[in-house]
């Protein structure tokens, strides 16, 4: 379905334009929509044009096998370059694939919630990452064990994991998960 730069490797930064977006989409659906290198469609992708394709995409249910189990950190709040919002993009992407999935869903959530000001909560953030603190957290799935598939879904803050890690460290944990990252949360 994706080819890279010919080599497999993607650049983790690199904008997706609005053709490579209906490639990959039509390639998922199995066919093999041609690229016509229009300079109009050569721009990035919007995040509400790429939430567009994907729910037009995957709107069947996603085959799994065994219980799932959909666990994700989001924050609601001020956020970058979209105002306030009531709820973070990981909830939303985290709801929809326990949806998909028919999976519990389980928040993970610190003890102390994050400011929902942008300007404090970075502060905080950026204090937890220099002093490599792990926030306490509120609760922790029951019986971890009994999933045969985890996601975990969580924001990239400052360019790594954020206080989620205290959970990916933890024993029961350790190892049983699939990635699902979005820009901010």
């Amino acid at each position: 379905m994706l080819r890279g730069y010919g080599n497999g490797l993607f650049g983790t930064d690199d904008p997706v334009t609005v053709e490579q977006l209906d490639v990959v989409m039509g390639r998922y659906v199995g066919q093999e929509p041609p690229w016509t290198g229009d300079p109009a469609r050569n721009i990035p992708a919007t995040r509400a044009q790429v939430a567009v394709a994907l729910y037009e995409n995957l709107s069947g249910t996603i085959p799994v096998t065994g219980r799932v189990l959909v666990a994700y950190f989001s924050r609601p709040g001020e956020n970058y370059n979209v105002g306030t919002v009531e709820k973070g993009n990981t909830a939303v992407v985290a709801e929809l694939i326990a949806d998909k999935t028919g999976g519990d869903l389980f928040e993970i959530r610190p003890t102390s919630p994050y400011p929902s000001n942008y300007s404090e909560m970075l502060t905080v953030a950026s204090q937890e990452k220099s002093q490599i603190s792990r926030p306490e957290m509120a609760e922790a799935v029951e019986n971890i064990a009994d999933y045969d598939v985890v996601f975990l879904g969580y924001p990239i803050w400052h360019g790594d994991l954020p206080m989620i890690s205290g959970y990916l460290r933890s024993g029961s944990n350790a190892g049983r998960h699939k990635q699902v990252r979005s820009r901010r949360s």
